[in-house]
């Protein structure tokens, strides 16, 4: 950014106002559009393969802070190259979250669809949190860390109530698996938010926020059975 900047500052300086801004934003182009291929080329490489949805958000974010940084400086012939970068990473992050959300569909539908006969004697079923919660917790954490500064309007916000709905139903059916007592399958889904909001603690912003209110109310109807 650094070099682009100098290079922009030192061709808008020395050729205005002989040549128009459209025509030193090409020049510039012509001389990194060599080393914006080499960026392009290496993000696809990268990018391509990897399901690691928090790292592909951490990189959004840092794009985002170079664009304005760009726009604070002045040099929008750089944009270009930032708003590519951002045609890679925004598309991978919304199949990384449809593959989450497909993977707890299928834990899902593996439950089975009536209490086993195991789930006749309570003392051989827990109503500890599930190990699922806790990985969600930890994704629903790191993503909101990362998203203080977003509103709504974002794809992150709705991929994550895709993933937190597809969470809350196989909790649900999870829950089902304790037959007759009720109350234990109610303090199941309770441990299970309380959790969920432990782990999220008091990360700010907007999303946060929302996330936060939609877990407590779940906890607080199961609350009685705690």
């Amino acid at each position: 950014m650094d070099n682009a900047t100098a290079e922009y500052t030192f061709l808008a300086t020395f050729f205005s106002p002989a040549l128009s801004f459209a025509q030193i934003s090409k020049n510039f182009n012509y001389i990194f559009d060599p080393t914006f291929e080499l960026g392009r080329t290496l993000s696809k490489t990268l990018v391509g393969d990897t399901y690691d949805a928090i790292g592909i958000l951490l990189c959004i974010r840092l794009n985002q802070r170079l664009s304005f940084e760009l726009q604070r400086r002045k040099v929008p012939a750089g944009e270009g190259y930032i708003n590519a970068t951002n045609m890679l990473l925004w598309p991978r992050l919304q199949v990384i979250m449809d593959r989450h959300c497909e993977s707890v569909r299928s834990l899902t539908n593996a439950l089975p669809t009536k209490p086993s006969k195991s789930s006749s004697d309570p003392s051989k079923m827990t109503a500890a949190p599930h190990m699922l919660t806790q990985r969600f917790g930890a994704l629903l954490e790191a993503f909101l860390a990362l998203s203080t500064d977003a509103g709504d309007e974002e794809p992150v916000a709705s991929s994550l109530r895709r993933l937190r709905t597809e969470v809350e139903t196989f909790l649900t059916r999870q829950a089902q698996t304790y037959g007759s007592d009720k109350r234990k399958g109610s303090r199941f889904l309770y441990n299970n938010y309380s959790l969920v909001l432990t782990i999220l603690g008091d990360i700010g912003g907007k999303m946060a926020i929302e996330q936060r209110h939609h877990f407590e109310k779940l906890k607080l109807a199961h609350q009685a059975d705690a």
